[in-house]
């Protein structure tokens, strides 16, 4: 159901996260999937009939439950509304203020009692036991004292060894947060205990949330429902990344172990028809296909291995080793006159020339293209003038080649060896008529290059199959320097040959690729409009980055493709110091809810210290936690016969009055514990008395006993 609510809205993963949005997703799938199973299930058809079609309703049958509460006992006051109206009930409570729980329960025993029928009063209804309603060993009443004496309630939560345990639970629980957020931090994640469900679901939330909700006895008005919820969240699981030390071996060396790059496949070495490197680097431009192992676009890194084979199928290893580059060292070339070198590009009917003049301090050189300074095809060229006719065709020409020293020009001193380190690349735009004529001035972008092979350490990341993922340079570029150094020379010669295979010097008046730099680099920029006559000559500041990037692939794929060059690391040499990278699941902390938790496992130390420390100065004969238990607190007092509903807009006295907990002469003209109005009750005497942990069997007696 997924794919189809997916399917037949157009929605975000954000919208989806609106519940309304999402049910009517999945509700339009419902639909739809129904009109169309309908659809396959009826048929055009004349002859009806009458069926019979039978199917289970299930539902929940709900009844509204009869009560006969007139208003809300929430609060004391309205329970004393609903006390005032029986004088009988009154009086059989007033008696027992001063019990505790266990007393009060037995002593009202099998009484019954029921809410009028109107709902605003409690009766009494029968009283199926007689005699003595209160044990003596559950409280003593002594009302012909002078003032009450009951047995004081001792709540086991309010003892002092119950807060030592409190204390050290709470001050364990924040070390705990604290001590489980560093090592997160530092570990980068929490390792998971157990990969079983039950297990996590147990310890990420389960103790957690428990943890909370036990201190809901001790702290139930105290942001227990914030503490509950910020710890019950506080542990989330994400995959993250975790790297393991290992050692690795180097697999290979700086060290070539034979004289060319490319291996001889037919008995000798053969430069002429060998072209894996460009289809490799075309199927990577073209199609995005993995590079060859240990192979990225600016270098190619020399393998290493781990030899315990702790790692799995999809672990990365992780490294300092070698990288080799091919770098070009391009620059653009003006065609000023003044510029140097100095740049000459003649395309006529009868010449077509361009060379370069450097001047060094020993004299100028000139460079150019091979075969007598011919630029481009002229059978091309007078092809081109017969298409244009009587018009003017646009045509253009893309040069990749290496310069050349070998000829002969006046005032010049020819040295191959300084032009044959260089290359050129050119693109040159020339609009030509069908009577032979060329049109002035030739436009053309030139960029000369000086190639040369570089080396470097890299921090490398790659995965079982030798993918590199990541890598980073870690130090400056060094110039390969191989013994003999002609191998060095040799290794960079091979890598500029293949700039020009493939070049044909062809003029065209389309934007089809004819070369391989060309195919190259309209994938690089994503454009063809370098090779399109009708358009400018392309800006040199656009093709230098370009040039330089194809340059560095080519020269990696080749050396990816090639790793026996390279000399096996002969054994006993040194390890390398390296990481197993490794996803896995980790156990992560909310910052927020680890703070939040901290600051009320704080507030609530503070507070036990404040309680259990200082003590309580009121002790209860019980706790105010039933109706019958609160009733037998104002039982005896005027306040229950004599109070008025506040709600009710009008107060017979005129005034408001207030309230106190303490002694007071009750109705019945004895001596009472619980609420009176004021000022007809004493307050009770806050001063606490602690006692050690020697005397846990006696009570903390208030002033009044």
């Amino acid at each position: 159901m997924v794919a189809f609510a997916l399917g037949l809205g157009n929605y975000t993963a954000k919208q989806l996260e609106d519940t309304d949005i999402l049910v009517a997703a999945f509700s339009a799938a419902h639909k739809a999937l129904f009109s169309i199973a309908i659809s396959k299930l009826v048929i055009n058809s004349t002859d009806y009939q009458t069926g019979i079609s039978t199917f289970n309703v299930s539902g929940i049958l709900c009844r509204k439950a009869h009560f006969k509460l007139s208003r809300d006992p929430d609060s004391l006051g309205k329970m004393i509304l609903i006390f005032k109206e029986h004088e009988t009930v009154l009086r059989q409570f007033s008696l027992l203020d001063q019990l505790s729980a266990d007393g009060l329960r037995e002593s009202i025993g099998c009484k019954r009692y029921r809410l009028s029928d109107c709902g605003d009063a409690i009766e009494f209804v029968s009283d199926e036991e007689k005699g003595e309603p209160v044990h003596p060993k559950l409280g003593v009443l002594q009302h012909t004292a002078q003032d009450p004496q009951p047995k004081p309630l001792r709540l086991t939560e309010l003892r002092l060894g119950t807060g030592v345990l409190i204390v050290t639970a709470l001050a364990a629980g924040m070390a705990i947060l604290i001590y489980l957020k560093s090592q997160e931090v530092s570990l980068g994640g929490l390792p998971r205990p157990s990969e079983k469900f039950e297990v996590l679901q147990i310890l990420e939330n389960y103790i957690p949330t428990i943890y909370a909700t036990s201190l809901a006895p001790f702290w139930a008005l105290l942001t227990l429902d914030i503490f509950a919820v910020a710890l019950g969240g506080i542990f989330n699981e994400s995959t993250v990344q975790v790297q393991y030390p290992v050692l690795f071996s180097q697999e290979r060396q700086l060290l070539p172990v034979r004289e060319t790059l490319i291996p001889d496949r037919r008995g000798a070495y053969v430069s002429t028809g060998y072209g894996d490197h460009f289809e490799v680097l075309f199927n990577n431009l073209s199609i995005h296909t993995d590079p060859p192992s240990w192979t990225t676009p600016v270098a190619y890194f020399l393998p290493f291995s781990e030899n315990t084979s702790v790692h799995g199928s999809t672990d990365e290893l992780r490294a300092t080793t070698k990288g080799i580059s091919a770098e070009p060292n391009c620059a653009a070339l003006s065609t000023s006159p003044t510029s140097n070198p100095g740049v000459d590009v003649v395309v006529n009917a009868t010449t077509q020339r361009l060379s370069l003049t450097y001047e060094l301090p020993d004299g100028p050189k000139i460079c150019g293209l091979a075969g007598d300074l011919v630029l481009g095809n002229l059978a091309g060229l007078k092809a081109m003038e017969r298409q244009a006719g009587n018009s003017t065709l646009h045509i253009g020409l893309e040069v990749f080649k290496m310069l050349s020293g070998a000829f002969s020009q006046p005032n010049s001193s020819p040295s191959e060896t300084f032009c044959s380190q260089k290359l050129i690349a050119a693109w040159i735009r020339v609009n030509v008529t069908g009577s032979g004529n060329t049109q002035s001035p030739v436009a053309s972008t030139l960029i000369h290059c000086q190639p040369t092979i570089l080396t470097a350490l890299y921090d490398v990341t790659v995965n079982s199959r030798g993918q590199v993922t990541h890598y980073r340079r870690m130090g400056d570029f060094e110039e390969l320097m191989l013994s003999p150094n002609n191998r060095t020379l040799s290794l960079r010669d091979e890598v500029m040959s293949s700039f020009q295979t493939g070049y044909t010097g062809t003029f065209h008046n389309t934007t089809f690729n004819t070369n391989w730099m060309s195919a190259f680099l309209s994938y690089v920029l994503n454009s063809t409009s370098h090779i399109d006559p009708l358009e400018a000559v392309p800006a040199a500041d656009v093709m230098l980055p370009a040039l330089e990037s194809v340059y560095r692939q080519l020269g990696a794929v080749m050396f990816g493709l090639n790793p026996s060059f390279w000399n096996s690391t002969p054994d006993g040499t040194a390890l390398v110091q390296g990481h197993v990278v490794r996803k896995e699941i980790r156990i992560f902390m909310s910052r927020e809810a680890v703070w939040v938790s901290v600051a009320i496992l704080g507030t609530y130390i503070v507070v036990a210290l404040f309680v259990y420390v200082k003590g309580l100065g009121v002790t209860f004969p019980r706790m105010p936690s039933t109706i019958g238990s609160v009733l037998t607190y104002v039982a005896a007092s005027q306040a229950v016969r004599e109070y008025e509903n506040p709600t009710a807009g009008y107060q017979k006295s005129g005034r408001v009055r207030t309230y106190t907990f303490g002694t007071f002469i009750g109705c019945d003209g004895k001596p009472h514990v619980g609420i009176e109005a004021d000022p007809f009750v004493l307050p009770l005497k806050k001063e606490p008395r602690r006692l050690a942990f020697s005397q846990k069997n006696q009570y903390d007696h208030p002033a009044w006993i």
